[in-house]
């Protein structure tokens, strides 16, 4: 979510990088385009407890505030 809320809506975000696996986890994400959406809609399902346990300081509520936020720019109803 933060790496696709980097590309589609604000190029100064950059919370995505605060882990050591991001190089490889932009590889991924670069090959895996199909399943964006799926996974931006996923993100919204999530316990907000659980997605505050991620390594790059968001809580559950920003990460699925960006989710939807993506979901709206790319016209898909939530």
């Amino acid at each position: 979510t933060s790496f696709c809320y980097f590309n589609h809506i604000d190029s100064e975000h950059k919370n995505w990088k605060k882990v050591s696996t991001w190089s490889n986890r932009k590889s991924i994400y670069n090959s895996t385009e199909e399943y964006h959406i799926y996974w931006l809609q996923k993100v919204l399902e999530m316990v907000d407890s659980n997605l505050n346990k991620n390594k790059i300081g968001l809580n559950g509520y920003q990460v699925k505030k960006m989710a939807a936020e993506l979901l709206n720019k790319l016209n898909i109803q939530i």
